[in-house]
């Protein structure tokens, strides 16, 4: 057993000597290594700027990620090219503090500090309030979905550019 760091750790061991392999993935060298926790100072910094915070890591087949989002932030514009214009991505969640309101095409829904949530695929979000999230994705749908975000993000910030 190895550190990462202080607080995650990496187990390796042979796959011969793990009797139980679907928590961890395979590398080139035949080891499974499983990660076992991250605080926010370890996970990778996924995006930084203009007070979002967004540190993220996959664990097997799962987003985990601890998020930062300032007042007034409308994600709407991200998701262009997307169905609907909309998140196709859902995620479960913890609001650790502040306040965003959830928009579906037929209704809305607010989450405020202490709610336990459930995103469903066809959403956009405005944050009211500084608010900090803890929230888990199904991986292969969220890295579709930040590709389009990431390429929304570069085209906005190239014509602010201009």
């Amino acid at each position: 057993m190895s550190d990462a760091s202080p607080a995650a750790r990496l187990v390796s061991m042979r796959i011969a000597e793990l009797p139980d392999t679907r928590y961890g993935w395979r590398s080139q060298t035949t080891e499974v290594r499983c990660v076992m926790h991250g605080s926010k100072h370890e996970l990778a910094v996924a995006f930084q700027g203009d007070g979002v915070d967004i540190r993220e890591a996959e664990w097997d087949a799962i987003n985990v990620a601890l998020e930062s989002f300032p007042p007034g932030l409308d994600t709407a514009p991200l998701f262009r090219g997307l169905p609907d214009d909309r998140c196709q991505c859902p995620h479960w969640g913890y609001a650790v503090r502040g306040r965003f309101r959830v928009i579906y095409q037929d209704h809305e829904e607010t989450i405020v500090t202490g709610d336990a949530y459930y995103l469903a695929p066809g959403h956009t979000a405005v944050f009211e309030e500084p608010t900090e999230l803890v929230e888990f994705s199904p991986a292969g749908e969220y890295q579709k979905t930040m590709e389009v975000a990431a390429r929304n993000v570069a085209a906005m910030q190239g014509a602010v550019a201009d």
